[in-house]
């Protein structure tokens, strides 16, 4: 590991550890305060309690829907608002816990919530029963006992701490581990069945632990029960703050497993670009209905032009491949996003939802007009003109014609594909085409299969998906 990633302290199986610079560099006591925290939380026995949960929660969910800023000085004021130490504290309850401890401890300026100090805090004195001793002890030596490969004896171990409290998840889920090793998959199964309805109930509001998360996934997998698998996957890719590519990769193949084939298309050609693009993500909030609604009224501005230059120019396919491709884009506005008063505008007295299928279905008839009138002039786009004509048509659910355009477009594909991995961003490939264009064609072509429930083939279009995202496994 390299030296710049090692962290200066950290706790973990009954110590702490430390390097030597951390001795000489400053925060010394906050450093402390924050690992004997996380010392005394154990098995996360503390930071997934009902108390805990139902504390952090609320607030640690409050500040991610308000993450969409990137003004310094308002993320600061929202944590004097809120009374939260640090957007680090957002990370998961276990973090949490430590951060707002440390907080606590060491900062005189910080007000701390009388519903910690006089509920929550409690919690964190050591050896508070001997109870809890005990468990310590079993608890501990059980995972001495699974790193030695002692399965059965880290197995009774777990089995005496569960006893003792049976509302950490981790307890369960390392008792799984070990009856995978014991090659008791059922036990195991029940085991990691106990375990994710604990970590659901304690960070039903907030990011939960994703460390187990994934961890109960693969035992899951492991175990040939994806439908189990598919909520903590789900819930990791939810997870802004931790969610990884490959958590994008091991949910497609659980989906083509479970025959979702449409689904693992879109989680394989996501992954592919998320890896290309190095994982690299920016989190924003929704869009507001304000901002929506001047985004329609935009939208109808750019639209009165474009019909002026189709008038104009009626042998210039580009302007019917722009206001197509518009038209098609405005026939997804969906009532939901609009403020009352401008959908009023649009539909008068009919109901939004009646409003907005018919409106549509009138969009997509007047976009496929201008498709097909671009693809009867000279044009350079013929694919993305078949490609955005096969959308329509899956969106009015006239599954064959989509899957007619689509192989319309695939006939015209290179015969030699280049990877992602091998063409420079985005993939170009022949004639300005990239593989991005030839991939999306793909899965809107599965999607009319998988419609019309022509399973083997949508399976053969998913093999191909596969060939171009992962050709080391073609």
């Amino acid at each position: 590991m390299p030296l710049s990633v090692i962290p200066a302290m950290a706790a973990g199986d009954g110590a702490i550890a430390f390097t030597d610079s951390c001795l000489s560099g400053g925060d010394l006591y906050r450093k402390l305060v924050h690992e004997l925290v996380h010392l005394s939380d154990v098995g996360e026995r503390i930071s997934h309690t009902p108390q805990w949960a139902a504390f952090a929660s609320p607030i640690m969910a409050e500040l991610e829907r308000r993450s969409h800023t990137l003004d310094i000085a308002k993320q600061k004021e929202w944590l004097k608002e809120l009374g939260w130490p640090s957007y680090f504290a957002c990370a998961n309850l276990k973090e949490a816990l430590a951060c707002y401890t440390e907080a606590y401890l060491t900062d005189a300026n910080f007000q701390a919530s009388s519903k910690y100090r006089h509920d929550i805090g409690q919690l964190l004195i050591l050896d508070c029963s001997p109870n809890e001793r005990l468990w310590r002890q079993h608890y501990l030596s059980a995972k001495d006992s699974f790193k030695q490969g002692a399965f059965r004896a880290a197995a009774d171990q777990y089995s005496q701490a569960i006893q003792l409290n049976a509302l950490v998840p981790e307890e369960f889920a390392e008792r799984a581990r070990c009856r995978q090793g014991l090659h008791m998959n059922n036990l195991a199964l029940a085991d990691a069945q106990e375990a994710a309805k604990l970590l659901s109930a304690s960070s039903k509001t907030a990011p939960g632990n994703s460390g187990l998360a994934r961890q109960l996934a693969k035992i899951f997998v492991d175990c040939g029960d994806d439908a189990e698998a598919l909520p903590l996957m789900n819930e990791l890719l939810a997870d802004w703050c931790w969610q990884q590519p490959a958590d994008l990769l091991e949910r497609a193949r659980c989906h083509e497993r479970l025959r979702h084939y449409a689904q693992a298309a879109d989680d394989f050609v996501d992954f592919n670009a998320r890896r290309t693009l190095g994982g690299c993500q920016i989190h924003f909030g929704a869009v507001s209905a304000g901002a929506r609604e001047a985004a329609l009224r935009h939208d109808y501005e750019v639209l009165s032009g474009l019909d002026k230059l189709v008038t104009l120019h009626k042998r210039n396919p580009d302007y019917y491949h722009e206001r197509g491709n518009l038209l098609l884009r405005m026939s997804d506005d969906g009532p939901k996003s609009w403020s009352f008063p401008l959908w009023h505008i649009l539909v008068g007295a009919q109901t939004q939802q009646a409003g907005h299928d018919a409106r549509a279905v009138t969009l997509r008839k007047q976009a496929l007009k201008d498709f097909a009138t671009a693809l009867s002039l000279p044009t350079e786009h013929r694919r993305e003109l078949l490609s955005l004509s096969a959308t329509a048509e899956l969106a009015g659910h006239n599954y064959d014609s989509c899957i007619h355009l689509c192989s319309q477009a695939l006939r015209r594909s290179p015969s030699k594909l280049k990877t992602l991995k091998e063409a420079s961003f985005p993939g170009q490939l022949e004639a300005g085409e990239t593989i991005w264009q030839y991939l999306e064609i793909l899965q809107i072509r599965l999607q009319a299969y998988v419609a019309l429930k022509q399973f083997a083939d949508a399976e053969k279009d998913l093999a191909q998906i596969k060939a171009c995202v992962l050709p080391e496994s073609s």
